[in-house]
Order: C-alpha cells, then sequence, then structure tokens
C-alpha cells in the first residue's frame, strides 16, 4: 500500500466492476485527497484496481450525429496483440473519455485484414 500512496501523479483508481462509478486519477490531486480515495476503495465491498497512468493516443473516428450526418469526433485508442498457437490476436479498444473504459462511454474496435489485391 505504501507504493500505491506514492503513485501522484501517475495513478488511476477505480471500481473493478462498479460501470457507474468513475475512475479517479491520481494528477492533479492533493496527497491528502489521493490518500481518502484510496482510503475510501479500501473501505468499499466491491474490489478496486490501481493502474499506471499512461499517455495514449487519440485519434479521429466518423462518428453519426443526431442529423445523421458523419462527423469526427476524437477517440482514446489502445490496441495490443495476443500471440497464439493459431495466429495473433489484436485486441482494440476506444473511448472519448481518457479512461479506455468500454463499460463507461468505450467500445470494441473492428480490426480488418485485407488480402493484396491479384495481379
Amino acid at each position: 500500500m505504501t507504493e500505491i500512496r506514492r503513485c501522484l501523479p501517475t495513478a488511476l483508481l477505480k471500481a473493478a466492476r462498479k460501470k457507474a462509478v468513475p475512475a479517479v486519477r491520481s494528477q492533479g490531486q492533493a496527497q491528502a485527497d489521493w490518500e481518502h480515495a484510496i482510503d475510501a476503495a479500501l473501505a468499499d465491498e466491491e474490489r478496486w484496481v490501481v493502474q499506471r497512468l499512461a499517455a495514449i493516443p487519440v485519434v479521429e473516428f466518423p462518428t453519426l450525429s443526431d442529423d445523421g450526418t458523419l462527423q469526427p469526433e476524437p477517440f482514446y485508442t489502445v490496441m495490443g496483440f495476443a500471440p497464439g498457437a493459431a495466429g495473433v490476436a489484436i485486441l482494440a479498444r476506444a473511448s472519448q473519455r481518457q479512461v479506455v473504459n468500454v463499460a463507461q462511454r468505450g467500445g470494441m474496435c473492428a480490426v480488418l485484414e485485407a488480402a493484396p489485391p491479384a495481379s
């Protein structure tokens, strides 16, 4: 716990399963506020996790607006690779919030494979 309490300003504290609870970023918080957030998480019946806050890329994607037109919107994106015996899987998520959480305004990204054109 000592290491987590010293994580300012690079940590993120979030409920493991609660969809409606926003994550708490250590960045920009006073040490006392960060300690209070940790103590509240420890007292909660639900599990909380601490993650290192990372700088992640922002990419514009077309989104459907209320009037039916496509408008570019910025999304934070994360992607990783998972190798296995049958090949490599690509796992990708995107969100309009810096904490990329599928349960909170985030979503999975489609990854397409294309074959080279026949010559």
